[in-house]
Parts: structure tokens; C-alpha cells; sequence
């Protein structure tokens, strides 16, 4: 059931990032951007006592390599920046992102 909402979460986010860079491509780095600040808010508000569990490190990777993938697909951009720059480096850095400041928010910020 978990891996079912990271799964759902980056295909929903991949349908949006196709929608948006038909209409307009300047509206890809806000695309980007809400779509990290949509990964922070699953972490802070889904995980409780969570921490400790793989899901909880693998849930924004699995969810921004959907859109990596279905970025690669559908707009034929090139498989070296794609398939092994983004896996590696760019994904990595993402996830880690969202998962440290959506830890932050839940040491620091009291939700109810």
C-alpha cells in the first residue's frame, strides 16, 4: 500500500508536468518546484514514526523516477541525462531534499 501512494503520487505528478510543458515550457522550473514542495508535504504530514522503514528513503526516489522516465518518454530528451545523470546524482539530491526538510518540519513546526 505504501509504495502504491509514491507510485500514484509520480504518476500524477508525471501527467501534470506533460500537460504543462505542451501548454507552455517555461513553466517547467515551477513544475519542478511545486512538485518538490508537494514530496515535502507527503513527508511531513504521511510519516509517523516512519523513519526508521525503507519506504520512508525510497518514497520521493521512486516518485521522481516515474517523472524522470515518463519525462525521457514522452519528450525524447537524451538517455545520458536521463537514465544515468538523473538516477545517480539528480534524484538523489532531490530526495534528500524533500526527506531532510520534511524532518525538519516535523521536529520544529507542531502539527495537530
Amino acid at each position: 500500500m505504501n509504495y502504491a501512494r509514491a507510485i500514484g503520487e509520480g504518476i500524477l505528478f508525471s501527467v501534470l508536468l506533460v500537460l504543462i510543458q505542451k501548454k507552455n515550457k517555461k513553466w517547467e522550473i515551477p513544475a519542478y518546484a511545486a512538485g518538490i514542495f508537494f514530496g515535502i508535504m507527503s513527508v511531513w504530514v504521511l510519516y509517523r514514526a516512519q523513519e526508521n522503514s525503507a519506504y520512508f528513503f525510497w518514497h520521493p526516489y521512486i516518485s521522481w523516477m516515474i517523472v524522470n522516465l515518463t519525462d525521457f518518454f514522452v519528450n525524447h530528451k537524451s538517455a545520458k541525462e536521463k537514465l544515468i545523470l538523473w538516477p545517480v546524482v539528480i534524484l538523489p539530491v532531490f530526495s534528500g531534499f524533500e526527506l531532510a526538510v520534511g524532518w525538519l518540519l516535523k521536529l520544529y513546526v507542531k502539527s495537530y
